[in-house]
């Protein structure tokens, strides 16, 4: 018997959280009827609960795409979470205003662990992802006179004169820095936003170099927030530099939500392009390390603050565990042990490399205390400066090198003379071909092109018949 959602035993607490969510939440069971569609859903689409519930999820998207019909059925199917991302799917739910939706979905399962019912949690991204809107803001204060910029905009303006003296400063100004009108007048704006004489990357200098407009994302200390600067100059009926106006946009939600949401983006591209590969994500976001550190200095900061955010299956058993949820937590130390020099010369050659290696062989330890042979890459995420995290993607070669090993060991121990050569040059000899040659002779030939052997040999073969001939011409004499 199928269970809808006033069958569901939920607490006010949770009921709370469902009806008052800030995102869509709904749940279908085996048939895909909907059995939970929330009120957030329920503005967005149009479709009050009472209508949605019950109904078949694929009635709601008639002539709409099937990717989420799809990604309930695979969720139902493999009890595997999925997540739906508009880098890949534009539109999941028919809203009624123009959205760009992310979907993550979830196996509900009864108390015998069995699959019953898919939920959804559906996030808009729209205002997040809005940029375009934004420098659309930006161009349009740019263009209008001071009266308005003043009257229309709720943001800390200065009229600046060209040695970046504060000649006006609208309300919101005196409001944020905490200043009595007028009071701004006469000072310089670097002390006023920054509490210093000479901030790095400040756009009011560039405009004074270059007579152009220009913006900077800079932190704003007096302000304590993140904040969009754009710098406008004004000039003189003689083409010199007269004014200068800044205004100052806060940004600092918005760049906390563009962080969120490009590691949720990273996240899941990083999955479905290396899904095939054991893949781990390390971490040090709570702890970031500054890359102008010295390398030794920020090997040491790794193994003291990297651990493992999250791994998927293959690289969960590839290190013996049968839950990637094992993993997580571990330090990278756990991974490439530091008593291992070569793990040490690993992590100091992706430092090295600015961050980012590909292809090398590491010993990293397992579950059982076997040490193993990967074929390893990695990948930094650098932010200002800071290493965030470390995307890692890996295949096992302990068995290739066990019989590269092997095949090793039956080459130098075979009876025969066995040459190896590359590009004609003979690279490796084994003993036989010592014995044979002599280890001298073998010296050299090492340094000899491969056909030099040949012609050796001929000599050999020329000096032998000559040697035949001259002692068939004594005898008959």
């Amino acid at each position: 018997m199928t269970r809808h959602s006033a069958d569901i035993p939920i607490n006010s607490f949770l009921k709370t959280i469902v009806e008052e969510s800030d995102h869509g939440i709904f749940a279908i069971d085996e048939h895909q009827r909907i059995t939970l569609w929330n009120p957030w859903l329920a503005k967005r689409t149009g479709i009050a609960e009472e209508q949605a519930l019950h109904r078949q999820l694929a009635e709601l998207l008639v002539g709409g795409p099937e990717n989420l019909l799809d990604a309930c059925a695979e969720v139902f199917n493999t009890g595997r979470p999925r997540v739906l991302s508009p880098v890949l799917h534009k539109t999941l739910l028919p809203f009624t205003q123009s959205s760009r939706q992310m979907a993550r979905l979830f196996a509900i399962r009864n108390g015998l662990g069995q699959v019953e019912g898919v939920l959804s949690f559906i996030h808009d991204l729209g205002v997040a992802l809005d940029y375009e809107r934004y420098v659309e803001d930006k161009a349009a204060t740019a263009q209008r006179d001071r009266q308005n910029i003043f009257n229309a905009l709720g943001h800390p303006i200065f009229i600046l004169d060209k040695e970046l003296r504060i000649i006006e400063a609208n309300e919101t100004a005196d409001i944020v820095t905490g200043s009595m009108p007028g009071a701004l007048v006469g000072r310089k704006c670097q002390e006023v936003m920054h509490l210093t004489t000479a901030p790095p990357g400040c756009p009011c200098a560039e405009v004074r170099q270059t007579g152009a407009a220009a913006t900077q994302e800079m932190e704003m200390e007096a302000l304590g927030g993140t904040y969009f600067v754009s710098c406008t100059p004004i000039f003189d009926q003689h083409g010199e530099l007269e004014k200068i106006i800044h205004v100052a946009m806060d940004i600092t939600e918005k760049k906390k939500a563009e962080a969120k949401l490009r590691r949720s983006e990273e996240r899941y591209r990083a999955f479905v392009k290396q899904s095939s590969e054991a893949i781990c994500l390390f971490e040090v976001e709570h702890r970031p390390i500054d890359i102008a550190l010295p390398t030794n200095q920020q090997i040491d900061l790794l193994y003291a603050h990297a651990i493992i955010g999250e791994c998927n299956q293959i690289f969960a058993a590839s290190h013996g565990y049968s839950r990637p949820e094992e993993m997580v937590g571990f330090r990278i130390g756990q991974i490439f042990p530091r008593l291992a020099k070569d793990n040490v010369a690993y992590l100091r050659r992706f430092i090295e490399n600015g961050h980012n290696i590909a292809d090398v062989e590491t010993q990293e330890l397992c579950k059982s205390g076997e040490i193993k042979i990967f074929l390893n890459s990695l990948i930094g995420q650098v932010e200002s400066g800071k290493l965030l995290r470390i995307w890692g993607a890996k295949q096992d070669i302990s068995r290739i090198k066990q019989a590269e090993e092997k095949f090793r060991s039956l080459i130098e121990g075979a009876p025969d003379a066995i040459l190896v050569h590359s590009e004609s040059r003979i690279v490796y000899a084994n003993k036989g071909a010592e014995r044979l040659f002599g280890a001298s002779v073998l010296a050299e030939l090492l340094r000899w092109p491969m056909t030099s052997l040949f012609d050796m040999e001929s000599e050999k073969d020329h000096c032998r018949s000559a040697a035949t001939s001259r002692d068939g011409q004594g005898a008959g004499v």
